[in-house]
């Protein structure tokens, strides 16, 4: 393995590189061509080792996966394509969360929130409560989305939400 494109890299995570077996050359490739700092190359790590583990692969089998290669292929900046390499890795690793997640977007599309109004769950839904925000630019405006928010969410949709999100959902 060339050292010389991997100098931002500790000694730590070289070893983990070098450690990969089959997939060394596939994630040397990956880390140099994005520039890869150690951080987000130790990221990358955990996520294609917990993955191999989860689904009985090797590492350089998630590597060449069908999702993976899509990504690498694609073009886009270097930040936004590590962005989404860790996204998809987490999909594949979190089926479940990846599932909830999916199901709470679909979820909040149809609430139909009013302009200028959002309600967020916690990252990865590890947390206690959800935040609205309402933006206005007067006190008629934001009279007039609170109200407007009161109406979407009277239905069941948002116990629904609450549901998925705590875990309880049928």
């Amino acid at each position: 393995m060339a050292d010389r494109p991997l100098s931002r890299l500790r000694p730590e995570t070289l070893d983990r590189i070098r450690a990969s077996g089959a997939a060394e050359e596939a994630l040397v490739e990956l880390t140099t061509s994005l520039g890869m700092s150690d951080n987000q190359a130790r990221d990358i790590l955990d996520l294609l080792a917990d993955t191999a583990a989860r689904h009985q692969l090797s590492i350089a089998a998630v590597l060449n996966s069908p999702e993976l290669a899509a990504i690498v292929d694609r073009k886009m900046g270097r930040s936004d394509k590590i962005k989404v390499i860790k996204s998809t890795l987490r999909r594949l690793r979190y089926p479940q969360l990846t599932a909830a997640l999916d199901r709470i977007d679909l979820l909040s599309r149809q609430l139909e929130l009013p302009g200028g109004v959002r309600v967020e769950l916690p990252e990865n839904l590890e947390g206690e409560q959800a935040v609205v925000t309402v933006q206005a630019a007067s006190a008629k405006e934001l009279r007039e989305r609170v109200a407007a928010l009161a109406d979407c969410l009277g239905g069941d949709t948002l116990d629904t939400i609450f549901e998925i999100w705590k875990g309880t959902a049928e």
